[in-house]
């Protein structure tokens, strides 16, 4: 056994005991445990004002969830010229995910911890203080914030940063889409204003990009035109520290209402101001203009300019509002839910290319369930206005002005529900990339079970998934919730 895989085992052995151990006091010191974590990223879950617990001797909650990948990535090549050792070695992989959620609850006050590992790197998923009064909660801390009626495809959620790769290693996985966000140092006010409807107000006083993984497994290609500076672009990717509050510059906010009309049709409009979670590219040219340097300091893609290297490279992050709208209902047994946003960048003309141009993005959804048989299908879109000088750097995350991605996932469970079978497929249709995963689950238990899954990444050789295509794999997963 790899000793990396003995550490892992001898880790998560050690956490189950610590867990077990920690469950057993909390059930001698409290009649009944309550489990507060889930949906902690729906905006919903933060408004019930229920003080039930206040007059417990120990209002003391603890919930969470364990994740453990044994992955085997498929390398056709190296399959060919190593050894099993030596290939188990270089293509296994076996890491932790998991959380734990302490909750206290004194009357309208709720202090909320959840620690948490993503991808075996240990983390601050949530540390919140909340406040309850009346129709009002107020909530301090290091949190998630996630808007929008979609699924996964949520076109205006910008507050958190998030890591694009994550879908992969979660496909068919329980693990939600808020889990892949970082948490931000926030504040946030609810307003309940009536039984169906809601306003909240988010300011952050930090910015942090959305990680672009730039060495590694999911590094991102480089466009050929950018490869004489690439270690500089990966050097700044990788910088993605929270970007500090200085009068104004980093700071975010955002503002969400959503009200429910004729019992079933809910309608929601957003605004955020912020900035673009990826970085713009530009440079500081010379006194006189070089060849694919325009005048204004832009980077014109497709150059080549030997001068390169006298000029000074810049990322930046440019200032970004958000207007956007989204609804959801219900038609018999179909759910149809929509998201609609306008990024507005300074570059409203589109004539910059060093500055992000403005863009439309958008999703839509359909859910479809009978007994355990259960069908979900997203489109997500995206259009950039003026593409002939679209930004440098957009040509690190997409190919083409206009780009949709569908998935769609099905699911049935079988022999009393104990056995679950699920496909996925993702489709980019502009890059005709391919992701396809197949997955076999078994409930060993109410609150554990063993999957088997396997990801294929794939399709026309100029698409991103085809440049990940070595990331294809097999692997089992143990699973368990408490």
């Amino acid at each position: 056994m790899p000793s990396r895989v003995l550490k892992l085992c001898i880790l998560l052995l050690s956490c189950l005991c610590l867990l077990w151990g920690t469950l057993l006091w909390a059930s001698e010191a409290s009649d009944e445990l309550a489990g507060f974590g889930e949906g902690f990223g729906d905006a919903a879950s933060f408004g019930d004002d229920d003080t039930s617990l206040a007059s417990k001797p120990r209002p003391l909650g603890f919930s969470g969830s364990l994740r453990v990948p044994l992955l085997l990535y498929i390398d056709a090549a190296g399959l060919r010229s190593q050894s099993a050792k030596d290939y188990l070695k270089t293509h296994g992989e076996a890491f932790l995910d998991g959380s734990l959620l302490t909750e206290l609850k004194l009357g309208a006050w709720n202090a909320h911890l959840q620690m948490g590992a993503l991808r075996g790197r240990f983390q601050l998923q949530e540390a919140k203080v909340q406040y309850s009064i009346g129709d009002f909660v107020f909530d301090l801390g290091y949190m998630k914030q996630v808007w929008g009626k979609a699924d996964t495809a949520h076109v205006f959620s910008l507050i958190n940063s998030y890591n694009p790769t994550e879908q992969y290693y979660s496909a068919l996985s329980p693990r939600s889409y808020v889990d892949s966000l970082k948490s931000e140092l926030m504040f946030r006010s609810s307003w309940y204003y009536n039984d169906m409807g809601q306003l909240q107000i988010v300011y952050a006083p930090f910015f942090t990009p959305d990680v672009l993984d730039v060495n590694g497994r999911w590094a991102y290609p480089l466009p050929e035109a950018y490869r004489f500076s690439a270690p500089f672009i990966k050097a700044a990717l990788a910088d993605a520290r929270p970007r500090p509050f200085s009068k104004g510059q980093y700071g975010q906010l955002g503002l969400y209402v959503t009200n429910t009309f004729l019992d079933s049709l809910d309608l929601g409009f957003a605004y955020y101001w912020g900035h673009f979670p990826t970085p713009s590219l530009s440079f500081a040219a010379p006194s006189t203009t070089t060849s694919g340097v325009t005048a204004a300091g832009g980077f014109v893609p497709g150059t080549t300019a030997s001068s390169a290297s006298k000029t000074m490279l810049e990322l930046s992050y440019d200032p970004l509002h958000v207007l956007a709208l989204d609804a959801g209902t219900t038609l018999g047994p179909v759910g149809i839910r929509a998201e609609f946003a306008y990024y507005l960048t300074p570059d409203f003309r589109g004539n910059n290319p060093a500055v992000h141009n403005n863009q439309i993005n958008y999703s839509l959804g359909l859910d479809w369930m009978r007994d355990s048989l259960m069908l979900l299908v997203e489109m997500q879109g995206s259009h950039v206005l003026n593409p002939s000088t679209m930004s440098a750097m957009e040509f690190l995350t997409r190919r083409h002005a206009t780009e949709h991605t569908i998935r769609a996932k099905l699911s049935n469970s079988f022999i009393n529900n104990q056995l679950t079978l699920s496909t996925q497929v993702q489709w980019h249709i502009q890059d005709r990339g391919v992701m396809l995963a197949l997955e076999l689950a078994y409930r060993l238990h109410e609150d554990m079970e063993l999957a088997w899954k396997t990801v294929y990444l794939g399709g026309h050789e100029s698409s991103l998934y085809a440049y990940w295509a070595q990331n294809s794999y097999t692997g089992l997963e143990l699973r368990c919730s408490f």
